[in-house]
């Protein structure tokens, strides 16, 4: 079971553990000279963030866009130097409660560096997936 370490400083977010799996070591993935870089952050939304009340009063629902707002923290947490460019696609599957913990998955290889896959899961189920365009410094990689 996980244990809820705090809020990040400055925000509502809870952090609860973050972890670096870190493949590129891998012969196999040396001699395919795709090296592969993952990060995944556990988290947890707040009962009492703003966006609650309204979404729904009687079934609270996290929204969509504060789970794209914990994973973009989450991927600038992980990565120095990092900018969103877009967002490529984005697949909202399973609903998300108040208070329920959820791990966001990062993964990038080093062919596509411009390109960051990510999903969200409750335990071993995906509640949303998509992928990302980024830049890295000032340069934009596309």
């Amino acid at each position: 079971m996980l244990k809820l370490v705090g809020k990040a400083p400055g925000n509502r977010r809870s952090v609860v553990q973050q972890t670096r799996v870190n493949n590129s070591l891998s012969p196999d993935r040396m001699e395919e000279g795709n090296f592969v870089d993952e990060f995944k952050v556990h988290r947890a939304i707040h009962a009492d963030h703003p966006s609650l009340p309204g979404h729904f009063p009687d079934a609270p629902i996290v929204p969509g866009v504060v789970i794209l707002d914990e994973m973009l923290a989450a991927l600038l947490e992980s990565r120095e130097n990092c900018q969103l460019t877009s967002i490529r696609t984005v697949k909202f599957l399973v609903p998300l409660k108040p208070e329920q913990l959820f791990t966001i998955y990062f993964s990038a290889s080093h062919d596509r560096a411009s390109e960051v896959n990510f999903c969200c899961r409750i335990e071993d189920r995906i509640i949303v997936e998509g992928r990302l365009e980024v830049c890295w410094g000032d340069k934009v990689n596309s």
